[in-house]
């Protein structure tokens, strides 16, 4: 059990700190690239926070362990909405004057239940895969094409815009930072699957 819970929390500590690396590198990557800030907000930035929760469930998932790459998946989205949107709550109240993010809040419920249809029969197949990621490619285009053509100013754009700093790294440094983090989250995934693994094992 010790060793199942130093495991989880390394795993833990592992992905935290390959994400930010990870996350840095690419987004400053893009911005030596000439990428938009609003784009590299939009979706590079997106996706790379991903990183963790899909490097866990390909581990999961490449080891045989459907249930925690599952589990991962939906269990991290839950925890995001809830705990991670609800906490920031607490501290300072939002105000939502976006009608972009009011319209991924609409997309991002048709995609749970896009999800749910597709494990309404208790099974995974790679037509699956491909429907949800067919989507998640809609999205992403939707998005950058909303972000380039927008009908009126939002709040939303002009504050990921201005949060995507120019790069101040070098090209050699940001490399280093995209890969170690890449190498550093592949770890931790590994530990944490390990960890949680073990730790079901030692609960029956």
């Amino acid at each position: 059990m010790l060793i199942a819970w130093i495991q989880i929390i390394s795993g833990l500590v592992l992905l935290i700190y390959g994400a930010d690396r990870f996350v840095t590198g690419a987004a400053q990557t893009a911005r030596i690239l000439g990428v938009s800030p609003l784009i590299i907000g939009l979706t590079i930035v997106g996706m790379a926070t991903s990183a963790p929760e899909i490097l866990v469930g390909s581990v999961a998932a490449l080891d045989g362990k459907t249930g925690i790459a599952i589990g991962n998946a939906i269990g991290s989205n839950i925890a995001n909405i809830s705990l991670v949107l609800g906490g920031a709550v607490l501290f300072r109240p939002f105000l939502i004057d976006s009608k972009m993010l009011i319209r991924e809040y609409l997309i991002m419920m048709a995609i749970f239940l896009l999800a749910l249809i597709v494990l309404l029969d208790y099974h995974l197949d790679r037509l699956d895969a491909m429907i949800l990621l067919v989507a998640l490619a809609g999205f992403l285009f939707w998005t950058v094409y909303q972000a380039r053509h927008p009908k009126q100013k939002d709040p939303y754009l002009t504050e990921i815009s201005e949060h995507i700093p120019d790069s101040k790294i070098r090209p050699r440094v940001c490399l280093l930072l995209l890969i170690g983090g890449l190498l550093v989250l592949i770890a931790g995934a590994e530990v944490l699957v390990r960890g949680s693994v073990t730790f079901a094992q030692s609960m029956g």
